[in-house]
């Protein structure tokens, strides 16, 4: 029988005491926002717990110092060469710790993880019956037989819940980073008796968490909570900034205990570049490559966010280099290549992109990148080539085909003949009986295509002279037919009886010869110039005579009367 809830509408407790009370068999699941635990139960005892925070046993036995460093990687190894051989029964034969201490020191370890988790009140739960042993269980209890009278658990978490609820008030994250002032250290040693708290003091200097606190104080974890807790509240302690802690990670701590630092802070401010590039560079220096690729990815994306794209390609490069197998990275640093609008570096970041997913046999991509290259630069006959192979590998054969027609036909019109016979040994590579890229390939090579090229060139050059030479003569004429018909008009009006019809008359038809003829040089400048004449020679001529044919002539050839009397006053000048 399995059966599930929320701890809101049905407390821990009583799930408890029905396990307890029907002497149940199997595993229950506690999940919360940032834990997940797993308590079995046999009969109705408590035999095993587990959780996901990735705390073991074996590493709380030496941050506590009962067992040293050396001490359990040497039973580690006993353990790893006989199955059979638990980590406790390791210990004991090698004479670093006696069987039944160790048993005590793993009941004190998850009696307290028990009670904390049976305090919770906000999560789900399940329970699968039958469920025991597997990934989903503590192995250590298991193999040593360590268990617990649920009532007994539950009566201590009962006695603990208060002092819980104030520790989670004030310590709401074990993985924040605090520090106690040298000042308030000082007076803590003089007036402060309590251990645990004289304990902690050296421990909170701002270069560890919470969690690594409670995990190097020699007491239980209720009881380091509630000091540390307790230090918060009274404000003694002090959460460490972001700039603390990036000047702390580049002089006072190893690379890893920065970088435990330095990944609290980012969670806190996941956007802090200074940060990012600093975890960078710590990962890299201790040999994980694709963690500080991952904050260089961070760390540009939020510069490109900011339109600073040639900073963030700086940081996308030095991530491809660490990881290049990092997709999303070689994406977004396409996309940094396209804002900055260098076609040179667009086009040679193109062609890295499409021979490392060529190498990596992720046809899509290549052809998806290879498309947009080619319509950016259509003359590169390389990316047609990309692109055709790319389609043709995804079962795309007359795509492929069609495009490299395309611009085999664009390299012959530009008579790269070389490149447009590469074009069509390709097509015939796809399709071995196209006939078109055969007749094409064979006119290429033997000769034919160059002299037809050359053959259209010097007709299209015969024939745009002859148009050439066509129009100067349709202008010739034009204005021939212009000059004429502003004789007409200089005879009509002088025609006329009056000076002031022979000007108005005059004035008309010219206007009417301009307005049909806009383009003619004729119209627009002799036209004035023969109106200037009539008019200065009406004002001159007091008795009304028919002009010759010869007067009319004159008017049509002689400058203007305004160009005669400018002269004439130059040559009064010059003379005085």
């Amino acid at each position: 029988m399995s059966f599930q809830g929320e701890i809101a509408s049905l407390p821990l407790s009583d799930v408890v005491q029905n396990l307890v009370a029907n002497r149940k068999s199997g595993t229950l699941t506690i999940r919360t926002r940032t834990l997940e635990c797993f308590l079995q139960f046999e009969g109705g005892a408590i035999v095993s717990y587990a959780d996901d925070r990735g705390q073991e046993f074996s590493s709380w036995l030496v941050e506590k110092g009962i067992v040293s460093p050396e001490g359990a990687d040497e039973a580690n190894r006993r353990q790893r060469r006989s199955k059979k051989l638990g980590f406790g029964q390791a210990l004991s034969r090698m004479g670093a710790l006696e069987l039944e201490e160790y048993c005590e020191h793993l009941r004190h370890w998850a009696n307290d993880l028990l009670c904390e988790a049976l305090m919770i009140d906000e999560g789900s739960f399940e329970f699968c019956e039958g469920l025991l042993g597997g990934a989903l269980a503590n192995e250590e209890m298991r193999a040593l037989d360590v268990r617990f009278v649920a009532q007994n658990v539950l009566m201590e978490a009962a006695r603990r819940s208060d002092d819980w609820e104030n520790i989670r008030r004030h310590l709401p994250s074990e993985d924040e980073i605090y520090f106690v002032s040298q000042k308030h250290r000082d007076a803590f040693a003089s007036e402060v008796e309590d251990e645990i708290t004289l304990e902690a003091l050296p421990l909170l200097d701002g270069t560890r968490t919470l969690r690594q606190v409670l995990s190097q104080l020699p007491y239980s974890r209720f009881d380091g909570s509630r000091c540390l807790a307790n230090l918060i509240a009274e404000k003694f302690a002090r959460r460490v900034d972001s700039e603390q802690v990036l000047e702390q990670s580049g002089t006072q701590l190893e690379p890893k205990e920065a970088i435990t630092c330095l990944e609290v802070v980012l969670e806190r401010e996941p956007n802090h570049r200074s940060v990012l590039a600093r975890l960078a560079s710590l990962y890299e220096k201790v040999g994980e490559h694709d963690q500080a690729a991952k904050n260089l990815k961070i760390l540009a994306t939020s510069l490109a966010e900011d339109g600073e794209s040639s900073e963030a390609l700086v940081h996308l490069e030095k991530s491809l280099e660490l990881n290049p197998r990092d997709l999303p990275a070689w994406q977004r640093a396409w996309k940094c290549h396209v804002a900055s609008g260098d076609d040179g570096d667009i086009l040679t970041f193109g062609r890295r992109y499409l021979a490392h997913f060529r190498e990596l046999g992720v046809v899509e991509l290549v052809r998806e990148r290879a498309a947009d290259l080619v319509t950016r630069f259509p003359t590169e006959f390389d990316l047609h080539t990309e692109l055709a192979e790319a389609r043709f590998a995804l079962g795309e054969q007359e795509s492929a085909i069609e495009g490299l027609f395309e611009c085999a036909d664009e390299l012959l019109c530009r008579d790269r003949f070389d490149e447009a016979e590469a074009a069509f040994v390709q097509i015939l590579k796809f399709d071995h009986q196209n006939e078109k890229a055969q007749r094409l390939c064979e006119e290429i090579r033997s000769g034919k295509a160059a002299k037809r090229k050359l053959f259209f060139r010097k007709l299209r050059r015969d024939l745009g002279v002859a148009a050439a030479l066509m129009l100067c003569f349709w202008v010739i004429l034009r204005e021939v037919r212009v000059q004429g018909a502003l004789l007409d008009a200089a005879e009509t009006a002088l025609l006329e009886t009056t000076p002031a019809a022979r000007e108005e008359v005059a004035q008309r038809t010219i206007e009417t010869i301009q307005d049909k003829y806009p383009l003619s040089f004729t119209a627009h400048f002799r036209g004035d110039a023969l109106l200037q004449s009539l008019t200065f020679r009406e004002s001159r001529v007091e008795i009304d005579l028919e002009p010759t044919s010869a007067e009319i002539d004159e008017m049509l050839l002689s400058p203007p009367p305004s160009l005669l009397i400018e002269e004439n006053s130059g040559a009064d000048e010059t003379g005085r």
